[in-house]
């Protein structure tokens, strides 16, 4: 049990260090090609953060693991109740109309994608082909935030302490976006292999379900890019990144990680399944009606949010 352990926390930590590299480098690219940093934030960023549900999902998929659907539902809840609380530890973030009005089209695709899951009872190619509808609104919306927006991104301030250490060594910045990319997806891989067997395992030997790994552990484990992310932008006061980051993130999880499920094998959905959607939902509502209702948010919003978490985890155990 403890060889498997270590195993877990190497594969997130491979995961963390994999998903930080890729983010550096597009957000490098994405600097070359004058993108500003809005669409970075909400698209580029949001991807790169995401890969890591993108490999378990995967991997969960081919060994027909339950993990597959668990994990995006429990990532989006700890997204938003845990990840967004500790953010909230870090500093007070602030609100806009740009960050509400993302609020309000997260929520939008949660609540369909709830009532898909409810009505059709499985996750099939139908499903799948409305998160590609989803997704292509999303893409399309932010393209047109993006271009609203003339912001400049200060790049040299927002490179990682790895990025840093590595161009003193190689003057070349290319080299490194390009070695950062490569190195970003081999740790992702491995990381979310390790991640995912060694869970399976873990959850057989403690007769626990795959679904609550999924949905605990497996989930608070691959948001951890997006704390980090999260905690450096409300230091840097670019508050914008923290919400669009976690908003965006839930988004994709939803219309793009859970593509690969969908269209690549059915999964039922039964009552365990149902009872961590509900506990999605309510966390997306409780979010959305937090930011709607309020200016700006700190640490006593972020005590809410964490004791909801704890709530959802334990109903969603009692359904086990």
């Amino acid at each position: 049990m403890i060889v498997e352990i270590i195993f877990i926390i190497i594969g997130i930590l491979f995961l963390c260090v994999g998903a930080d590299m890729l983010v550096d480098a597009v957000v490098r690219i994405s600097d070359k090609l004058k993108v500003n940093k809005l669409l970075v934030t909400l698209f580029i960023v949001c991807i790169g953060t995401s890969v890591p549900e993108i490999i378990i999902t995967l991997n969960g998929t081919l060994n027909q693991s339950e993990i597959a659907l668990s994990n995006i539902v429990g990532s989006n809840i700890s997204n938003l109740m845990v990840i967004f609380s500790l953010s909230l530890f870090a500093g007070e973030i602030k609100l806009n109309k740009l960050t509400k009005n993302e609020t309000l089209k997260m929520f939008l695709v949660e609540t369909v994608f709830l009532l898909l899951c409810l009505y059709l009872r499985e996750l099939n190619y139908i499903t799948g082909i409305f998160f590609i509808v989803m997704l292509i609104y999303h893409i399309v919306t932010i393209l047109k935030s993006g271009n609203a927006i003339k912001e400049e991104q200060d790049i040299e301030e927002a490179d990682s302490i790895v990025f840093k250490f590595c161009n003193k060594i190689i003057k070349n910045k290319g080299i490194i976006v390009v070695a950062f990319v490569i190195l970003g997806l081999l740790l992702l891989y491995h990381g979310g292999n390790m991640v995912v067997d060694n869970s399976i395992i873990l959850a057989r030997m403690l007769n626990i379900s795959e679904s609550i790994i999924g949905v605990s552990i497996l989930a608070v484990g691959t948001s951890l890019p997006e704390l980090i992310t999260s905690i450096v932008s409300i230091r840097k006061k670019h508050y914008d990144i923290v919400t669009g980051n976690i908003i965006g993130s839930n988004i994709i999880n939803t219309c793009l990680v859970l593509l690969i499920p969908a269209f690549m094998t059915t999964i039922q959905i039964g009552v365990v399944e149902i009872v961590q959607l509900l506990m999605m939902f309510i966390s997306v509502s409780i979010f959305t009606l937090f930011v709607l209702k309020k200016e700006k948010l700190n640490y006593k919003h972020g005590l809410v949010f964490i004791f909801i978490y704890i709530i959802s985890v334990i109903i969603m155990y009692n359904f086990n």
